[in-house]
């Protein structure tokens, strides 16, 4: 059981059960009922010596000490392991606010659990902020951890071992057959994505898991077979809070959470505090979970939260939950349920208008032409030229000089390249621009090629540049690009961006005077005339659509914001066949003009005339009068710059 490197920790958890068993002898060591999945007669008679004499040394007040060092230590070392879990250990203010929280709701002497222990991080906080338990049920798959989880219970607990169960093994089998309802989970489950699930555990979830594919269809992080599990052990009257990445609530998989939770619970509320991540070194954007049902509490509520209202936090729960009709409308405007339900002073400024652009047709869901994902390629040091191994000396109509890193040079005709934009970092100051990268689209039979090219094609393989589509695609690999290629037409001029830090950017969105392509990181989108392309392209760019961006785009860091095609697809969208052509004109010809230049960064543009008069010319495109339009502009733009400085701050918190 024992691992390199944590034999401290374990000789510490034991030192604990040795001190409130009142052990003077390593002979003394009998299992604990309340530990299941290690047993402490096989391990290393020396370990259990050593915890001996360390016991002996401890007082009440260090027992308390040690338990909270072990908590604190433990998780580092798990290292690797950790991070293939995706189980990261709360934060301690966010295991208190969740058992503060869960103690208003539910009061008296509950029988509370927590699926996915840890080291007890959320348990110990839950005894300490009054969670009298009549029963501690905890699971853990890490042997350490599940050891450290029951000594530390057991130190908060000053030594009640009777009321504890701690089982060492993997969750969702050995809670799997559990008969017993607790009234209180507490818990912070892992969120290992799906495809790195091993295929038989996939299928073992799928068959005997807690989670019904209808429910949680897609490809569900594992996060939400554990709320499945969660709601299985959950009295009728009860209270789950957990922490859960943001990406729950926004995923496709997560639309059979969401109706889990409205089915199956009275209340729930979604918490968002001053972190980021409410686990330490998790890195995702989380949020907390507080669901309830048979408590008297009803509806659905969202709380942003400060430093100062955590401590705060279980006196709100309740009071400020959204009519469902609210809800459904928000809803029209904000597919994602989290944005959906999100309090937020620009949501108020920007809702009234996407509604009412919804409802009037100037605006819809999603592109009103055609939209898909760039090309994906296996070895862009191979296709997209130039790269770290061949730099661009020359290109013209009839081809490009390109010249490797030895000095020799060789020349690529035209008809095997594509002006392919590669990454959007290469053009995050200008909206308006055309790609400094060249596709390599080579047909399957080379034969006939120029020696150049086969020479090319030689070096790919020799260098290992090209091995990940050698390996993916064998014979002929160096075509799949091109099949690619054929088989989607991704042309366009205007391009949609997969991840943006809206504060290290000048542009949201890329618009090419030609048609060209790009590669996976892009979402092309051709409407087939370039005043329509070029007008969307000022959407996207507008302080609008940054606001959007800022309330419902996936948070994958402090200030990195994601839209994937579904989300760009299911969004609100100027329908631009049926707006006044004049005013398309019109948005067109501001962003050509104002995007063909360098930009500042996007929160040293908010206020200049530029922006201002691109995001006027966006809204009277969509409807607005111009009084309305200078108004929301007015509110939008102190609202927006607020929001970038917390998020610039929260990136440089994170460093």
């Amino acid at each position: 059981m024992i691992r390199p490197g944590l034999r401290r920790e374990a000789v510490g958890s034991l030192a604990l059960i040795a001190y409130w068993r009142g052990l003077t002898s390593p002979e003394e060591f009998d299992q604990p009922e309340g530990l299941s999945g290690i047993e402490i007669d096989g391990l290393d008679p020396q370990i259990l010596e050593e915890a001996v004499r360390r016991a002996r040394g401890l007082s009440r007040h260090g027992a308390m000490r040690l338990a909270r060092e072990i908590q604190d230590s433990l998780a580092p070392k798990l290292g690797g392991l950790r991070k293939r879990l995706a189980a990261y250990y709360t934060l301690r203010p966010v295991a208190r606010m969740m058992a503060r929280s869960a103690w208003r709701v539910i009061g008296g002497s509950p029988e509370i659990s927590d699926p996915f222990a840890g080291a007890g991080v959320t348990l110990w906080e839950a005894v300490m902020a009054g969670l009298n338990p009549s029963l501690v049920l905890a699971s853990e798959i890490v042997p350490e951890a599940a050891l450290a989880c029951y000594a530390t219970v057991l130190t908060a607990l000053r030594g009640d071992e009777g009321v504890l169960d701690v089982r060492a093994g993997d969750s969702f089998r050995t809670l799997s057959g559990e008969e017993s309802e607790v009234d209180v989970i507490l818990t912070n489950p892992p969120f290992t994505r799906w495809e790195l699930l091993e295929r038989d555990y996939r299928s073992f979830l799928q068959s005997e898991g807690p989670g019904a594919p209808e429910d949680l269809g897609g490809q569900p992080s594992l996060q939400a077979f554990a709320l499945a599990l969660s709601e299985r052990l959950l009295r009728d009257e009860g209270v789950l809070a957990s922490v859960l990445p943001a990406s729950t609530f926004y995923t496709l998989y997560g639309r059979g959470v969401v109706r889990m939770l409205r089915d199956r619970f009275d209340h729930v509320a979604l918490l968002e505090g001053p972190w980021h991540s409410a686990s330490a070194g998790s890195g995702f954007k989380e949020v907390i979970l507080l669901a309830t049902r048979g408590l008297g509490l009803r509806g659905i509520e969202h709380l942003r939260l400060t430093e100062e209202a955590l401590g705060e936090v279980e006196r709100l729960i309740g009071r400020r939950a959204m009519p469902a009709e609210r809800i459904e409308a928000e809803a029209r405007a904000f597919p994602s349920f989290l944005a959906a339900v999100r309090r937020h002073p620009i949501k108020d400024l920007l809702l009234p208008v996407l509604l009412e652009g919804l409802s009037s047709g100037a605006l819809r869901h999603g592109p009103p032409c055609r939209s898909l994902r760039g090309v994906e390629m296996y070895g862009p040091d191979f296709f997209l030229i130039p790269h770290r191994y061949w730099s661009l000396m020359g290109w013209g109509p009839e081809g490009a000089f390109i010249v490797g890193e030895s000095g020799r040079e060789l020349f690529i005709p035209s008809e095997f390249l594509l002006p392919a934009f590669r990454k959007p970092e290469a053009h995050r100051w200008i909206a308006v621009t055309y790609p400094s990268h060249l596709l390599l689209t080579l047909p399957e039979d080379l034969s006939s090629a120029p020696p150049d090219v086969r020479e090319y094609v030689k070096w790919g393989e020799e260098s290992g540049a090209a091995r990940p589509a050698i390996r993916s695609f064998g014979p002929a690999w160096w075509a799949h690009a091109t099949r690619q290629v054929a088989s989607k037409r991704p042309f366009a001029r205007l391009f949609l961006l997969d991840k943006l830090d809206p504060s290290r950017r000048g542009s949201l969105a890329l618009y090419s005077p030609e048609q060209v392509t790009a590669t996976k990181n892009f979402y092309p989108v051709d409407c087939g005339d370039p005043t329509w392309e070029a007008a969307l392209a000022a959407w996207y760019n507008s302080t609008a659509f940054l606001a959007y961006l800022l309330l419902a785009g996936r948070e994958i860091g402090p200030s990195w914001l994601r839209f994937l095609l579904d989300d760009y697809k299911s969004i609100p969208t100027p329908n631009v066949p049926s707006l006044s052509p004049g005013k398309v004109d019109k948005a067109a010809e501001v962003l050509l003009r104002v995007g063909s230049r360098e930009l500042p960064p996007l929160p040293d543009q908010i206020g200049s005339d530029e922006r201002w008069e691109l995001d006027n010319a966006i809204l009277r495109m969509i409807g607005l009068e111009e009084e309305a339009a200078s108004s929301l502009l007015g509110g939008l733009y102190r609202l927006v710059r607020e929001e970038l400085a917390l998020r610039v701050e929260a990136s440089r918190s994170s460093v």
